[in-house]
């Protein structure tokens, strides 16, 4: 079966170093908010070109904190993409604060600056851009719209490692950036883990102290907190992976392009690799009218699809118990029945992406 994803590749390929990562951490008797953390969030602060990097438990846990260290809670309203991983909103609900949800672009899947602004009311707080499948929103228009309009900007990165919009790192525009090191991620761990990038220094303390009990010193609590650390383990595992992240994402840039010549002429729709070629397809997604008809053919061959995501946030079930209708969204109703994600990942072999191109050349009849 050829995979969709295949985390256990980097494992294999990283072997000897993520084991004895593993077993420095073990023998070293440091568990939690150890050298390992500290040392990965300098390490990641400065491959993302920001001063401040706080390791969190998780991705959702980075946009919660992330809201909460900017006052924002019970009252407020946050727009964000109606397609997005469910996490985005539920991180905003967390905290008390209404999710907004704002269509997408048909070319890009994403929300921009121009969609966002028509929902601004004197409740806005925050809007959060999702870098989705590994490509960087329009960042200009959003720092102009935000600085407007004294919004907040806090980046869902959680897709993004490594992506950037015109030569700058995702995760360095806005207040917060967040990320998630679920396994699959361009840069993931082997569990869950996340982290949020900051500029400033009162922010970065007051993520430090609300991720572990609203300590100030060790067991003094001089605010409320809670308890979202990033492991140790977790910690030593991606500083192993961290010096070949770029390598891997080159891998994927090229898995995309030979994506885009293999299926060229066939009637689908390929992903663009934006402005600045800065997307690391985290996911590659197409467009493909009848895609149930092509994912049924292409498990048929033992090649794996997925759908990121069979629904938006305004069709999920729980949107829908509490609002009136699913609301107007056109252009992300019109793509839902025909995204599809092919296999992509940094050491997926040319011969196997030679045969999903094959399978769907000849689904087509090409």
């Amino acid at each position: 079966m050829i995979k969709v994803a295949n985390p256990n590749a980097q494992y294999l390929t990283y072997r000897a170093e993520i084991d004895a990562a593993i077993r420095g951490v073990l023998e070293g008797g440091r568990y939690i908010l150890g050298p390992e953390v500290s040392t990965f969030e300098k390490e990641y602060g400065s491959y993302a070109g920001q001063k401040h990097a706080i390791g969190v438990a998780s991705g959702t846990d980075a946009l919660r904190l992330a809201l909460l260290a900017q006052g924002i809670g019970a009252g407020d309203e946050v727009i964000l993409p109606t397609l997005t991983a469910v996490a985005t909103a539920m991180a905003v609900l967390s905290v008390g604060a209404m999710p907004v949800l704002a269509d997408v672009e048909s070319s890009s899947f994403l929300l921009s600056a121009d969609s966002a602004e028509p929902l601004i009311t004197e409740r806005s707080r925050a809007i959060i851009p999702v870098h989705l499948y590994g490509r960087a929103c329009d960042m200009d228009g959003f720092q102009g719209l935000t600085s407007k309009h004294e919004l907040a900007l806090i980046e869902d990165c959680a897709q993004a490692h490594g992506a950037t919009w015109r030569g700058q790192a995702v995760g360095s525009f806005g207040e917060a950036g967040c990320f998630s090191f679920y396994p699959t991620k361009n840069l993931g761990a082997m569990g869950d883990g996340g982290l949020v990038l900051t500029g400033d220094d009162e922010l970065a303390a007051s993520l430090e102290r609300t991720r572990q009990y609203g300590w100030s010193q060790p067991q003094i609590s001089s605010g409320t907190g809670e308890c979202s650390r990033l492991d140790e383990l977790q910690a030593a595992i991606l500083r192993v992976k961290l010096p070949h992240l770029d390598t891997m994402n080159e891998a994927r840039r090229t898995l995309a392009g030979r994506y885009a010549v293999g299926l060229g002429g066939l009637p689908l729709t390929c992903p663009e690799s934006g402005p600045d070629g800065g997307h690391v397809f985290h996911q590659y997604v197409i467009r493909q009218a009848g895609r149930d008809d092509l994912a049924a053919f292409l498990n048929s061959r033992q090649i794996g699809t997925a759908i990121h995501y069979p629904l938006p946030l305004h069709r999920q079930p729980f949107w829908q118990a509490q609002q009136s209708g699913a609301g107007d969204f056109p252009v992300c109703d019109a793509l839902i029945p025909e995204i599809l994600s092919l296999p992509m990942d940094p050491f997926m072999s040319e011969a196997d992406q030679d045969t999903v191109i094959a399978a769907i050349r000849e689904f087509h009849g090409a």
